[in-house]
């Protein structure tokens, strides 16, 4: 084919590189500027502490379950099963996350709060 004398050896190490300078630049730290906006501030030390721990124990498990499912799947097969799962969470952050440019800390907590249920003396003022 065209590609059998082309040597792409250099191509692994590139895109790892790549992705850690991506990384680095915003994609990598913005998940924790969210999070420490979307928390509110009575549980945001033990809420920070619990997502960063969760973050990577799922880091170490991707890490330690590659070679394993590499060898049942396949290469291919396994970076189509972790491509699809960074799909949905991208979806989820795309349609389930919040906009927070712009808005104050308390505006991003109004967000997540339940609404309040009316009292029934407020309901019954209301139909007088």
């Amino acid at each position: 084919g065209v590609l059998d004398n082309v040597y792409l050896g250099w191509l692994p190490c590139a895109a790892i590189l790549f992705l850690l300078f991506i990384g680095n630049l915003g994609y990598g730290t913005v998940v924790w500027v969210v999070i420490a906006e979307i928390l509110p501030k009575k549980v945001r030390s033990v809420g920070n502490s619990i997502i960063i721990f969760i973050a990577y124990l799922l880091g170490f498990i991707s890490t330690k379950t590659f070679v394993d499912l590499s060898e049942l799947l396949g290469k291919s097969a396994t970076f189509w099963l972790y491509s699809t799962v960074c799909m949905l969470g991208s979806l989820y952050t795309v349609f389930c996350v919040p906009e927070t440019k712009g808005k104050t800390l308390q505006e991003i907590e109004q967000c997540f709060q339940k609404p309040q249920p009316q009292s029934k003396q407020t309901s019954k003022d209301e139909q007088k």
